[in-house]
């Protein structure tokens, strides 16, 4: 497009798209070839782009706070959840959203000194609600629910206990299951992530192995796949 022209005044002109759209609050790409037989001998490249997304919400003591842009994986699970392309529910227990996005925001947990749970990624329109939020979860090592009316974060983070339960808590007789399945049953994790040093790439993360739980189970190796579609700091996949 020339100096005069704007990207949707060049759509209207040269594709089949509506005069009426103007693309507003919407990120797109309009790209145009020349067709060479030699550049293009393999076909047409792919065009990637890197997009920041939208302001979010964020409260402090359940305020909510001027938009900002963040990649903090509190604040994003929670405006998928409350807006109209996500769950369009409003029922946050803002306390464990806010207690969640300051785990997130630890910077002394990962060696490169980098937030420790931030959420990078594209969520398709045809993925189901509970899909992405289940994509969304593995990238902050915890867990969401809903309880007591309203929907519930906790992020991965170790919390001191505060009791100690004795068989005198206990209502009724103890039930044991000694075997756990297979599917539940891991000695090492590996996976994908999307690595932003390679250019937004999926790639592998090094597998984590644990020769404690190796040694209890006989040496038998059995590996978890564990992928990270959102998370793409390796250290952080890790």
């Amino acid at each position: 497009a020339n100096s005069t022209e704007t990207l949707a005044t060049t759509l209207h002109a040269e594709t089949s798209v509506d005069s009426n759209f103007i693309g507003k609050g919407i990120a797109y790409l309009y790209c145009r070839f020349e067709y060479d037989s030699t550049v293009f001998s393999g076909g047409l490249p792919a065009v990637t782009a890197i997009v920041k997304g939208k302001k979010l919400v964020t409260t402090i003591n359940g305020v909510a706070q001027t938009p900002v842009w963040t990649d903090n994986a509190a604040w994003v699970i929670r405006d998928f959840i409350s807006s109209d392309y996500g769950l369009e529910d409003s029922s946050i227990d803002y306390a464990t959203f806010e207690e969640a996005a300051s785990v997130s925001e630890d910077t002394t947990i990962l060696s490169d000194s980098s937030k420790q749970y931030t959420i990078n990624g594209v969520v398709q329109a045809s993925q189901s609600f509970g899909n992405v939020l289940q994509e969304m979860m593995t990238s902050c090592g915890g867990t969401l629910f809903w309880g007591s009316g309203s929907w519930r974060l906790f992020a991965g983070a170790f919390v001191a206990p505060t009791k100690i339960l004795t068989l005198d808590d206990l209502r009724s007789g103890i039930s044991l299951d000694t075997k756990m399945s297979m599917a539940n049953n891991f000695n090492a994790v590996r996976g994908t992530f999307v690595d932003e040093d390679a250019g937004w790439v999926s790639a592998d993360y090094p597998q984590i192995n644990s020769s404690l739980f190796l040694s209890d189970d006989n040496g038998v190796e059995s590996v978890l796949d564990l992928n990270l579609p959102f998370t793409s700091n390796v250290i952080a996949a890790q």
